[in-house]
């Protein structure tokens, strides 16, 4: 009777071990089948569960969090490339239209070669601007690297920026002055094109902010100690 009470015990207890096994398992097995059809839910795992099951499962959590992310990945780089076909169609569009109203402004200039009005080259000045920052862009997206970088003085990136910035400064009535010592003139900086773009950028914003007869002043500072280049937009 002992031994027949005993072997009872034992089955119960193995029966429900195994049906709690069998349990785990079926979870185990509907999570690899949602994850094969493309939902990645991870399961939860009690942390105290140590065995060979808790360890699968721990493992299939990993595999559905890796596979989310490179999905995830796969779709950003989608819509990167259909971002970059964009961009470069509109490049090459602008790129044709900024040429043509080059073509017009320089048969204007060749009427009136002894006096030629002030505005075509401000006019072309900026069209060279623009066909520069769509250059630049079409490198971009082309080799995914910016173009190569031109070293330029601290007053050679002074006189550019002065010259793109001073027919917006002279249309809307604005006081313009950019200002550096004598001294700092002949700096040289190597990433010379994104320094005049950031500082038109920061500069045209600062005429916009400071409205129809406003003042904007940019100061420039070299730093010995740390060799930092340093420019200060100031508004009224």
């Amino acid at each position: 009777a002992t031994g027949i009470l005993s072997t009872l015990a034992f089955c119960a207890m193995a029966l429900g071990i195994a049906n709690r096994m069998v349990q785990r398992l079926e979870k185990l097995e509907s999570q690899v089948n949602r994850i094969a059809s493309g939902h990645y839910e991870t399961v939860p795992v009690e942390q105290r569960a140590q065995d060979s099951i808790a360890s699968l499962t721990r493992s299939v959590n990993t595999m559905s969090q890796q596979l989310e992310h490179a999905k995830e990945e796969i779709a950003n780089s989608e819509r990167s490339r259909l971002i970059h076909m964009l961009a470069n169609g509109m490049a090459h569009q602008l790129r044709n239209s900024l040429a043509g109203a080059v073509l017009l402004l320089q048969t204007l200039l060749r009427r009136n070669p002894d006096s030629p009005p002030q505005e075509i080259q401000f006019a072309l000045q900026q069209i060279q601007l623009a066909e520069e920052s769509i250059r630049r862009l079409l490198t971009i997206s082309r080799h995914g690297q910016a173009a190569q970088e031109q070293t330029l003085s601290v007053e050679e990136i002074h006189n550019q920026l002065d010259c793109f910035t001073r027919p917006s400064s002279e249309h809307h009535q604005i006081h313009w002055h950019i200002e550096c010592q004598n001294a700092d003139r002949t700096h040289q900086i190597t990433a010379g094109n994104s320094v005049v773009s950031a500082l038109l950028n920061l500069v045209l914003n600062a005429m916009d902010a400071a409205g129809a007869q406003g003042s904007v002043e940019c100061h420039y500072a070299w730093d010995p100690n740390s060799g930092f280049h340093r420019w200060i937009c100031l508004l009224y």
